[in-house]
């Protein structure tokens, strides 16, 4: 099936005229909550697919091809000494040179693209709910009906990630590589503020499922 012909970053104008499955894709800060967003949003639409970015990454990062495309980029003490790509040092490095952050982007950031538009493309669901962190840094554009933003409090997103392990200096430099949270919530359709308890997110989006454009193409 055809990839159908919507407008990028943007919802199609006529929803009736296209019967294909429709693109929602979940955005927002580190620490604000996406995963758990896409999660809700699939459970309230049963039918849906699910595309999840950061999975695609690492898939992606196991495969020799694109392991010999970061040594290029990046050198070999990227690769482990089990011959894959060395995550934990990746990491490291992206999050302290933002030239080789922007490297790795360029590499990834059209593959995980190419793979969202497959996957899309093959799908028989009224809906593919995807999560794509950094959808607007990306700047690549592939087609979407429906952008949703999370967002959450600086303080929040800092509590939440230092939960996770993360060091100051290193949730300084994951925050500036990103763009502010309020921009995002600018340039989104629409937003779930996540500050609070998951059930105060549950009821954001059992009223966003309930709505269109859900509701106008199920």
């Amino acid at each position: 099936m055809p990839i159908p012909p919507r407008s990028a970053h943007g919802p199609t104008s006529d929803p009736a005229a296209d019967p294909g499955p429709r693109l929602c894709v979940v955005t927002g800060g580190a620490g604000c909550g996406k995963s758990t967003a896409v999660r809700l949003i699939a459970g309230a639409l049963p039918e849906a697919g699910r595309f999840d970015a950061d999975a695609c990454v690492h898939q992606l990062l196991t495969e020799p091809l694109v392991r010999d495309k970061v040594v290029s980029a990046l050198g070999d003490s990227m690769v482990a000494a089990d011959g894959l790509v060395d995550r934990a040092r990746l990491r490291k490095l992206v999050l302290a040179d933002p030239d080789s952050r922007v490297k790795l982007e360029q590499l990834l950031h059209p593959m995980v693209a190419d793979a969202l538009l497959q996957q899309l493309a093959a799908g028989t669901s009224p809906w593919l709910v995807a999560e794509v962190p950094l959808f607007y840094e990306s700047a690549c554009d592939f087609p979407s009906d429906l952008v949703i933003a999370v967002a959450a409090s600086p303080i929040i997103q800092r509590t939440r990630l230092q939960a996770r392990g993360l060091k100051d200096a290193e949730i300084d430099a994951l925050l500036e590589a990103q763009w502010p949270v309020d921009r995002k919530m600018r340039h989104a359709d629409t937003c779930l503020w996540n500050d609070g308890p998951r059930s105060a997110l549950e009821s954001q989006i059992a009223l966003l499922a309930a709505g269109p454009p859900f509701q106008h193409h199920s």
